[in-house]
């Protein structure tokens, strides 16, 4: 069945998995990859800059607001400037079958022009090993004041689960900077699924929102239950500000606000990293606060497909 999803909000990426046949993608931002697969998608990050900096956990509610901020720098490593990891643990642990990485992009990203030094290149390493430098593809050239880069890392990584980490990422202003990790990987136990993955950026300010528009694709006909996970990532979200709010619109319902745990529906951007059961503490330094990053995903509230 054909349906189409429009969502209002602010952020430079969006993936979208859906229990459904294979169909159609369209969106404003640009699609980068598609796959039906059975199995599912993680998405992980942290921050690269806080208040106390270093290894310290922040979890104050003080408003980010262009505040000044330190490197992060956990890996105790005199080649790095910043580090922050983020752990992905097995997603069926005891499965009969095996976990196996389909594909896995690194997006990293900071409020500053991408001209602000080597800000094409990151280094990344999984668990123990040792760091690999990354050379990323930036998303789009058309906006001043915030870079957003990704890097295909799917030959990096050889599991699923793991302790990833990020370093060197350039932020020289300090004020909002941060890395997510997105990975679609193969269970045979699991359903098969579509999931697209799509970016670029939108910048709001309070008067005017993004819209991102997703059409043609196809789920699965009625009154097979529909069901959905929507992806993220942005800059300069507030912990205690109030008013960012993602909305969905489709034939069925119109400018819903969503919410999930952790994400209120009045300040759905509040620098966090979530998950679909709240924030995400697997992750060095585990601040609940990470001062104007947001990354996260969700699971639709789709019950009887009152959305989808």
């Amino acid at each position: 069945m054909r349906r189409q999803l429009l969502l209002l909000s602010f952020f430079w990426f969006i993936a979208v998995l859906f229990s459904t046949a294979i169909g159609q993608m369209q969106a404003n931002f640009p699609e980068r990859y598609r796959v039906t697969v059975k199995g599912d998608m993680i998405i992980v990050g942290n921050t690269m800059v806080s208040p106390p900096g270093g290894s310290a956990i922040y979890d104050d509610t003080n408003i980010w607001n262009y505040f000044y901020q330190k490197y992060v720098d956990v890996d105790n490593d005199n080649s790095t400037f910043n580090s922050s990891s983020a752990r992905v643990l097995d997603p069926n642990p005891g499965g009969a079958c095996p976990r196996k990485v389909k594909k896995a992009f690194l997006y990293w990203a900071s409020n500053d022009n991408s001209s602000a030094g080597t800000t094409d290149r990151v280094k990344f390493k999984i668990d123990n090993g040792n760091y690999q430098d990354i050379i990323g593809t930036l998303v789009t050239t058309n906006v001043n004041g915030i870079y957003v880069y990704i890097a295909d890392v799917t030959d990096k990584l050889t599991s699923v689960a793991g302790n990833y980490t990020v370093a060197n990422l350039q932020a020289p202003t300090r004020y909002a900077a941060g890395w997510t990790l997105f990975i679609i990987y193969e269970d045979a136990t699991k359903p098969a699924r579509n999931i697209s993955l799509f970016d670029g950026i939108a910048i709001v300010n309070g008067s005017t929102s993004a819209v991102i528009n997703i059409q043609g694709f196809k789920t699965v006909p009625s009154p097979l239950p529909v069901n959905a996970k929507i992806g993220f990532a942005s800059l300069e979200g507030d912990v205690a500000g109030i008013g960012d709010q993602l909305k969905i619109t489709t034939n069925k319902i119109n400018n819903e606000v969503l919410s999930s745990p952790g994400r209120p529906k009045n300040n759905f951007f509040n620098s966090t990293a979530t998950d679909e059961n709240g924030i995400n503490l697997n992750r060095t330094p585990r601040s609940k606060n990470l001062m104007g990053y947001d990354t996260g995903i969700l699971q639709l509230e789709n019950a009887n497909n009152r959305i989808l």
